[in-house]
């Protein structure tokens, strides 16, 4: 009696072993359909087979990282959540998982959460680059500039082409004031990868600040043949050639930024600018005023719609835009001296020698100033 149930206690264990090893095999195979299915872009059915292989083996680590993985990039924050907790509850110093729970919690808006899982990221695996690059944009997004600064170079050094950590420690070098350094790093984002055109677009605003004209242009070229949608970088080009003098390029690009967002105020404003160079002054007048109506503190385009409205002949409503420019910057030399014009042109002197006077006091504009001078000495006035 004893040997028989000693038979059926082995048998019973035989069979459990066989059960489990069975699972274990069934879950590799949903697993392994898993990966085939993501690898060919089917991200649902992916998600499907991990849940499955989960199923049968719950301790299955790499299906639930990767099911984790799948569930983000599908939208799914709460699900991905759960999955990389699942990881953690398995091994609590995965460093990749920790890593991917402070995407998640970022694209939740916890940055302080996603910052200590970030750093607890590395400190279980220093040579973990993305979690360096992912510390970096956060603390720059923070305005702790030289600890993304840290950061992003950490990953470059562990990833000499790790695309984004070129280009956040390009962005934080311009933002310490080295822009020599910033230029070389963006440079070397795109040498990474010649279609990333976040780097191009940050090299070519950095080309344009350093007086780099022609190759900012180039840039924002190739930026436009990357992505024909691109309105920043058709409105910024068409600044720059209206500029050199090419208002005529400039207004086909600028009107192609506007077809492309027709709520962006600054190609407005540089629309309107070259419409008022062509002498259009009735289209530059409405391209102004589309601008302060998207973006009312635009002072610029104030004193350009009140400089329009003068050349028009309505002084009036010339008189009252200069006036609101003036309200928004007080040391705004422009609209005082386009004001103090037309008031001298309508007789009232002493109030045209009060502009004047406050352009050489507190203006803006050293030519401006200068010119303010030589008129009051030439309506008898000590300036």
């Amino acid at each position: 009696m004893a040997r028989l149930l000693l038979l059926l206690l082995f048998a019973a264990a035989s069979s459990a072993h066989a059960q489990a090893r069975d699972a274990s095999g069934a879950a590799a195979i949903a697993y392994h359909s898993a990966k085939v299915l993501l690898d060919k872009g089917d991200l649902e059915g992916a998600v499907q087979f991990y849940y499955r292989a989960i199923q049968l083996d719950p301790q299955h680590l790499a299906a639930h990282l990767e099911l984790g993985s799948a569930l983000f990039q599908r939208g799914d924050a709460d699900g991905a959540l759960a999955a990389f907790r699942a990881v953690l509850r398995l091994d609590p110093e995965h460093a990749l998982a920790h890593s991917y729970l402070g995407n998640v919690l970022y694209s939740r808006q916890n940055v302080e959460g996603a910052v200590q899982f970030y750093r607890r990221a590395i400190a279980l695996d220093p040579a973990l680059a993305q979690a360096h690059s992912d510390l970096g944009a956060i603390l720059y997004g923070l305005g702790d500039v030289e600890g993304a600064i840290a950061a992003c170079r950490r990953a470059v050094e562990l990833d000499r082409d790790h695309v984004q950590a070129l280009y956040n420690l390009g962005l934080a070098l311009k933002k310490k004031g080295d822009s020599e350094q910033a230029t070389q790093f963006l440079r070397r984002a795109i040498r990474a990868d010649s279609t990333y055109a976040p780097a191009r677009y940050s090299l070519a605003l950095l080309l344009h600040e350093r007086g780099h004209a022609a190759e900012a242009s180039a840039q924002y070229r190739q930026i436009i043949a990357l992505d024909p949608k691109h309105s920043r970088a058709y409105n910024n080009l068409g600044h720059i050639l209206y500029s050199r003098g090419d208002v005529i390029g400039a207004m086909a690009l600028l009107q192609r930024a506007l077809a492309l967002n027709p709520d962006y105020a600054q190609a407005h404003f540089n629309l309107g600018l070259a419409y008022k160079k062509q002498g259009r002054i009735d289209e530059a007048v409405q391209s102004f005023g589309a601008a302060l109506r998207l973006r009312p503190g635009h002072v610029r385009a104030y004193n350009h719609l009140g400089a329009a409205l003068h050349a028009r002949g309505d002084r009036v409503a010339a008189v009252h835009v200069y006036q609101q420019a003036i309200r928004l910057k007080p040391d705004f030399a422009g609209p005082r001296f386009g004001l103090a014009t037309i008031l001298q042109e309508q007789g009232h002197e002493a109030a045209a020698i009060q502009q004047y006077r406050a352009i050489i006091d507190t203006g803006d504009d050293e030519h401006l100033q200068r010119m303010a001078q030589q008129i009051l000495r030439a309506m008898g006035e000590k300036p």
